[in-house]
């Protein structure tokens, strides 16, 4: 008899009970606007102009190893905002346009792959981060665990009332005494201390394994593979720098939980992270792209992936802060006024 009244299936009608997570509030879903078709349009524009722009004053911008990290900015907020989808769509999209504006000195696909990848990880990691870990650690989720847990509870202390059991009784409404006040306090308080504890453990663990595995590419090499590196030489050299720079993004996000407040930290901690693993994503890819186009085919491949590892952790902190004040102020443009929507 409990069981059946417990059973998830076979509630009291009018009782309270929480099923997990609905698609549309983790972001599965979103709800589709006219401003935000406005802003993706807007963003592609901005990616194809600024492209532009960077080609006339700066004329190596049109070779593209380096329109990559022009174009990209932009293709990197947009999936940050509006998911993995559409800034994949926004980065393929702004790459092949950009070529009708700027014809490239030289072109492989594999450089549109890369632009397009730019939106991909960062939709991804912004999905789990503004999405999923807000959503899982939120206060009223937290509200609504407890509200079923004193639902529950509110069963058994029915049955045992019923049954006269004293005990129990006690016991029971101890329980909800106990889920009441816990809800009360989640609810005044908030989870931002927990939230923040969880986004530095995921982003101390992501950046760490980059580093361990940058270590474990690099190290069982020969230091003669490094001696036409740029601007730095040698084996030891190249990856103390390497690690260096990756090591202090991870203290960064450690220090940061303690020092920076929680709104901000919820924003920097998740592009710290995308950028992070897409410079490691599209070492290969970009690199690859280098060798088959500008280089002297898979035989230079190591060379040109090299030559972008070394100045990886630079362009990393460059596009943190770029991307989080952009994105600071296109977040609140896209979700001012956000139930205009278009049905």
């Amino acid at each position: 008899m409990l069981k059946d009244k417990l059973n998830v299936f076979n509630k009291p009608k009018g009782s309270y009970y929480w099923f997990g997570p609905k698609f549309r509030d983790l972001g599965l879903f979103q709800r589709w606007t006219i401003k935000k078709m406005v802003v993706v349009a807007m963003l592609i524009a901005i990616s194809v102009a600024f492209t532009i722009i960077s080609s006339q004053i700066v004329p190596i911008a049109s070779i593209p190893t380096f329109k990559i990290a022009f174009i990209g900015l932009p293709v990197k907020i947009t999936g940050f905002i509006f998911g993995p989808i559409i800034g994949f769509f926004v980065g393929l999209i702004a790459d092949l346009l950009s070529l009708l504006f700027v014809p490239p000195v030289t072109y492989h696909i594999l450089y549109t792959l890369g632009t397009a990848m730019n939106g991909l990880i960062a939709g991804i990691v912004g999905w789990f981060f503004i999405r999923f870990l807000k959503y899982a650690f939120s206060k009223e989720n937290k509200a609504r665990n407890y509200e079923y847990k004193i639902w529950r509870m509110s069963l058994k202390l029915n049955l045992a009332i019923s049954a006269k059991d004293e005990r129990k009784i006690q016991k029971i409404s101890l329980k909800i005494i106990k889920y009441r006040n816990l809800r009360d306090f989640v609810m005044r308080y908030g989870m931002n201390d927990k939230l923040k504890n969880i986004y530095m453990i995921i982003s101390v663990i992501i950046i760490s394994s980059i580093i361990i595995s940058i270590i474990a590419i690099i190290l069982p090499l020969k230091d003669d593979d490094f001696k036409d590196i740029p601007v730095i030489k040698g084996k030891y050299p190249v990856l103390v720098f390497m690690v260096t720079g990756y090591s202090v993004m991870c203290l960064f996000v450690i220090i940061g939980k303690y020092y920076i407040s929680a709104a901000k930290y919820f924003v920097f901690a998740p592009i710290i992270v995308f950028s992070s693993i897409l410079e490691f994503v599209n070492l290969p890819i970009l690199g690859l792209a280098d060798a088959l186009a500008i280089g002297n085919g898979t035989n230079d491949l190591f060379l040109w992936i090299i030559s972008r590892t070394v100045f990886s952790p630079i362009k990393i902190w460059f596009n943190i802060f770029v991307i989080y004040f952009s994105y600071s102020v296109i977040y609140k443009l896209v979700n001012k006024n956000k139930n205009n929507t278009y049905n």
